[in-house]
């Protein structure tokens, strides 16, 4: 339907509903993972904003345009576009707007590590959709507060802010926020040691995302979900949830999720006795990797549990060939196994 509108409204001449269009599109784009087309979309948009002058849809396409970024670990020009969205927003006395490019500063921020400083602007983003009853503002920065926490192993802490985000998302109806609280309740469940009810939480997450086409969720939860599978020694439920987040983060070119994969199938090859070949992986994630700080220092904690355990010539060799390979190819060759190297899957 989108695509019918912009070929009526290209014909009619309509710059400013084209734009409106274009995002429109991009944001259908990035929530079904296809982040280069989404781009795309927002940077034609943004084009057409700034040359009608336009300062609310200027804000809109810069702020949509640093979210394609963002999905694509493009965290600088990420950046930039939520500044000048922001700016644009406060000139315009837009809080509303204001507050949502404020929590997507703060997802910079938590991304590459800066903790303190994401708690502060979620919670400044908080109190500014609260001040102008954006429930869907308040959601947002209640879970990614959450987020927060759980990178601080305050478990109960984080399930707390969950929870309250979302009883709001069910009241809302937002099915893509429901699906994002139930899975990082699934993760606090696995930071406490409750498995069970870590697996049902990001199972129940997962499904969700299946059924509204949720590219980038359904890896996340795959991850997840490969990492319970592992804790409770279920290896080849283990492997085939990583394999199918490894292929799904592929396919929509996120290398965040990549990583997360890569680290994933780490371990489980790991645990299948080929120690070698997990330092290798892991060392190529730590060398060409970097673009989430929780999955960095869960390599780098994973790395050295297993080359305490290994023969230092293994783990030299496995350093040497982390130098040779990078991100694409290794998850090409990975891809193109039946099952990982090291034993029975």
């Amino acid at each position: 339907m989108l695509q019918q509108a912009e070929a009526r409204l290209r014909q009619a001449g309509d710059e400013a509903e084209l734009a409106f269009c274009l995002n429109r599109r991009g944001i259908v784009a990035r929530k079904t993972g296809r982040y280069t087309e989404a781009r795309q979309q927002h940077e034609q948009a943004l084009a057409i904003a700034r040359s009608l002058a336009e300062p609310g849809l200027t804000a809109e396409s810069c702020n949509h345009l640093g979210t394609a970024f963002y999905f694509l670990g493009i965290y600088a020009d990420a950046e930039a576009g939520y500044r000048e969205a922001l700016d644009l927003y406060n000139a315009l006395g837009d809080t509303q707007g204001a507050g949502r490019c404020v929590l997507n500063l703060a997802n910079i921020a938590d991304r590459t590590g800066d903790f303190d400083a994401a708690r502060n602007l979620y919670e400044q983003s908080r109190a500014m959709s609260e001040s102008v009853g954006d429930r869907w503002g308040v959601a947002a920065a209640l879970n990614n507060l959450g987020n927060v926490l759980l990178a601080r192993q305050e478990y109960r802490q984080a399930r707390q802010m969950y929870s309250e985000s979302l009883a709001i998302k069910r009241d809302l109806g937002h099915q893509e926020g429901v699906a994002a609280s139930l899975d990082n309740l699934g993760r606090a469940a696995f930071g406490l040691g409750e498995l069970s009810e870590a697996r049902k939480l990001r199972q129940a997450s997962l499904d969700i995302r299946r059924e509204i086409d949720d590219a980038w969720g359904i890896a996340n939860c795959l991850v997840g979900l490969g990492d319970v599978a592992l804790a409770t020694g279920r290896l080849d439920e283990a492997e085939s949830d990583l394999r199918e987040a490894l292929q799904t983060a592929v396919a929509i070119d996120v290398p965040l999720l990549v990583e997360a994969a890569l680290v994933g199938w780490a371990e489980l090859v790991s645990r299948k006795g080929d120690s070698e070949r997990a330092l290798g992986i892991l060392g190529t994630v730590l060398a060409h990797g970097g673009k989430d700080k929780l999955t960095h220092t869960k390599a780098m904690r994973l790395r050295d549990e297993i080359a305490a355990s290994s023969d230092a010539d293994a783990a030299r060799r496995a350093e040497a060939a982390a130098q040779t390979a990078d991100l694409p190819y290794l998850a090409a060759a990975i891809l193109g196994e039946s099952q990982p190297t090291g034993g029975e899957g």
